[in-house]
């Protein structure tokens, strides 16, 4: 056995699924950040188009988002909380929409996405 092979470590990746395609990686990505922040929902999207996303009615979710970041003051999603932030990925603008609560470290999720869609 040879010096080099004794020092090896193996690396733990703190990936837990993998995909090559971007959008993909952005939907596993998202899901991380819904189960750490606890939120039912979280939507990235371009306008009202959803690109990705974690939970469920993502639709309206991107409609509300998209709204606010508009202008609208009055976009709702009935009874529950929402919060919007305009996130810059790889140059272009997008909506980063969350309902039942905030999102942790946006900047950090607008660099880790910018890495993902690189």
């Amino acid at each position: 056995m040879s010096p080099r092979s004794l020092a090896w470590t193996p690396i733990r990746d703190r990936r837990v699924r993998r995909a090559h395609a971007p959008l993909l990686a952005a939907e596993h990505y998202l899901e991380r950040v819904r189960e750490r922040c606890g939120l039912p929902a979280i939507v990235l999207a371009d306008g009202d188009e959803v690109l990705a996303g974690a939970g469920d009615d993502l639709g309206p979710l991107a409609h509300a988002g998209a709204s606010v970041l508009g202008g609208e003051a009055d976009a709702s999603l009935g009874d529950s909380d929402f919060f919007a932030h305009a996130v810059n990925i790889a140059g272009r603008s997008y909506t980063l929409a969350s309902r039942g609560g905030r999102v942790d470290r946006v900047r950090a999720l607008e660099a880790d996405l910018s890495r993902i869609f690189a």
